[in-house]
């Protein structure tokens, strides 16, 4: 699929990598304005297939009208936000990331993007609180009495993104 899609030379991109040795790499995908940068792990390479290639959120309902602001709750490297700026080129993301392995990627994806985007190295929640974060890579999530292990990460509840913001709509 990946081929037929992309192109050979994207399939080749994706699949050679060595799992014992994890490097950046950058990659420039059709019908997206700029390059992704990404880790040679089984996990990026997912997420750019599922998100970015295959387009899975695309199979979600056809809105009448585009959306105006979408909140990503776990932005991992930037690949949905990255697929919804260009699918909806007059939508706001907000973006949420708080590992701090995966925020610097999400950064460099999503700043050429500029005004369209806000990241936050934050969790999502209910209201403002300190949380734990449990799992890893993209299992990580977050819980209110979990242990320190993975780290502790400032939430930020949706109510304050929408009255900071003036949103109508998410």
């Amino acid at each position: 699929y990946v081929v037929s899609k992309q192109g050979y030379q994207t399939y080749k991109t994706l699949n050679k990598y060595n799992p014992k040795v994890e490097e950046e790499r950058t990659l420039k995908l059709k019908d997206i304005d700029h390059p992704i940068h990404f880790r040679t792990n089984a996990l990026d390479i997912n997420a750019i297939t599922q998100n970015l290639v295959r387009e899975e959120y695309g199979m979600l309902p056809v809105f009448s009208t585009p959306p105006q602001n979408i909140i990503d709750g776990g932005g991992y490297i930037g690949d949905l936000a990255i697929y919804y700026l260009n699918k909806f080129p007059e939508s706001r993301l907000f973006v949420f990331e708080p590992e701090s392995n995966n925020f610097p990627y999400a950064e460099k994806n999503l700043s050429p993007y500029g005004d369209r985007v806000k990241l936050y190295q934050a969790g999502l929640w209910d209201k403002e609180t300190t949380l734990s974060i449990e799992g890893k890579k993209t299992g990580a999530h977050l819980v209110e009495n979990g242990s320190s292990e993975g780290g502790k990460v400032k939430c930020i509840p949706i109510g304050k993104i929408v009255s900071d913001f003036n949103l109508e709509t998410i």
